[in-house]
């Protein structure tokens, strides 16, 4: 059960019995190299997405709501977790997205933002804010002419995602911070818009876990890694709906695939 939870929310599966903290995640046999790779699996997750391309919302105002979903592979959290549990539970992908918004200000600047507003599952809390800032380059500096299709926009992200775990033999709480710095092209024509991006990633993750057993131990791990993302997309424009869909690849070796839904006035 336990293993199944813990992939459901991001983390990895736990054996029936971990030695001497018995039915324990994180206080046997969960080391520092086991964490720097659940740790790429994670930020991978987390990095920033609206799903959108280069094009503005608006070049005085305009507003998007939405939501983003999907799923992230997490082979190292499935390889880790099958090797500590002995189990052969299908951990392979790590659910992805979020509640997205954003807001198009004159001057080409915009914000979004991504957010899971906290959630609790069982004895796990969850919950990620997430917020950018872009510059549409191509409003304020039209290329080939103010009708040329080709659109650039730069955007600077932060964003942190908590997980906290708390039963009877053990409480553990995990803290993912990303900062990402992205150039993003797109080709506006008008009802689609197909989008590359590519992205510098910086991410630190901190593990901190005691057992709640009368025999004392505490686990304290984090790890920080920089990785590039490629990002490629497509977003269909209709009315006042857009529908998108996205792969991101990151040179941590994770892969992530993510569709949008939104309303856009």
């Amino acid at each position: 059960m336990k293993g199944l939870l813990f992939g459901l929310v991001f983390l990895m599966g736990a054996s029936n019995a971990y030695g001497q903290f018995e039915d324990t995640i994180f206080l046997d046999d969960f080391e520092q190299q086991d964490f720097n790779d659940v740790s790429k699996d994670l930020s991978g997750a987390f990095s920033f997405t609206t799903n959108s391309g280069g094009s503005s919302l608006g070049k005085l105002w305009g507003v998007e709501l939405g939501l983003v979903f999907g799923v992230t592979d997490a082979s190292n959290i499935e390889r880790i977790a099958r090797e500590n549990s002995g189990d052969d539970e299908d951990l392979g992908y790590i659910p992805s997205g979020g509640l997205v918004a954003g807001v198009a200000l004159p001057f080409g600047i915009g914000l979004e933002a991504n957010i899971i507003p906290e959630i609790d599952v069982s004895d796990v809390s969850i919950s990620n804010f997430a917020i950018a800032a872009r510059w549409e380059i191509t409003d304020m500096i039209p290329l080939a002419g103010s009708f040329s299709p080709l659109k650039l926009a730069l955007r600077a992200s932060y964003g942190n995602a908590n997980f906290n775990y708390d039963d009877s033999t053990e409480s553990a709480n995990i803290d993912i911070e990303n900062t990402e710095i992205a150039a993003i092209a797109g080709f506006n024509l008008f009802l689609f818009e197909p989008y590359i991006s590519l992205s510098h990633l910086r991410s630190s993750t901190d593990l901190d876990a005691e057992s709640n057993s009368i025999i004392p131990a505490e686990v304290n791990l984090d790890a920080n890694l920089t990785a590039t993302k490629f990002t490629t997309g497509v977003l269909f424009k209709l009315t006042i709906l857009r529908l998108g869909l996205e792969y991101a690849t990151f040179d941590t070796g994770v892969d992530r695939y993510t569709a949008k839904v939104s309303f856009k006035i």
